[in-house]
């Protein structure tokens, strides 16, 4: 999840993870939820181009997390799976993405689709601006080729 901390340096929105046992013999699970949660971050580093904070939380600080919903028109995101989208516009609560660069079956798949703004939390801002920068050239690309 990204949220934002409020009253820390983490008020930008940061990747959070939070687990622990429920009951006592959830206790065996620790050392492997502690493998996924590292396996996670440096997946999550990958396909956003930045590292991840990994911070304590302190008391208080739960309750006063606010989900981040980080979608911007014009600006790149990355969904949990790698897929790489553009925000082309926000109409009301629908979000009008372009799915760029997805590979299916050994094609090339490229899809515009709508989406209600509820599940924008699902995506996070790509913000490896080499990347960028290549998905732009190929949005316009793409783009150009609709209008002739």
């Amino acid at each position: 999840m990204t949220v934002t901390v409020p009253g820390t340096e983490n008020d930008e929105g940061v990747f959070f993870w939070m687990d622990g046992p429920r009951r006592e013999e959830d206790l065996q699970m620790q050392k492997f939820m502690e493998g996924m949660r590292k396996d996670r971050f440096a997946y999550r580093s990958k396909i956003t181009g930045t590292v991840p904070l990994d911070f304590p939380i302190e008391d208080g600080q739960l309750e006063s997390m606010k989900f981040v919903k980080p979608v911007e028109p014009g600006k790149f995101y990355v969904d949990p799976s790698g897929r790489k989208y553009k925000c082309v516009a926000i109409e009301g609560e629908q979000i009008r993405w372009m799915m760029l660069d997805s590979w299916q079956q050994g094609r090339q798949i490229d899809a515009e689709f709508m989406q209600d703004s509820k599940y924008s939390a699902n995506y996070s801002p790509l913000l490896d601006s080499a990347e960028t920068s290549r998905l732009e050239r190929r949005y316009l690309l793409l783009s150009s080729q609709d209008k002739s």
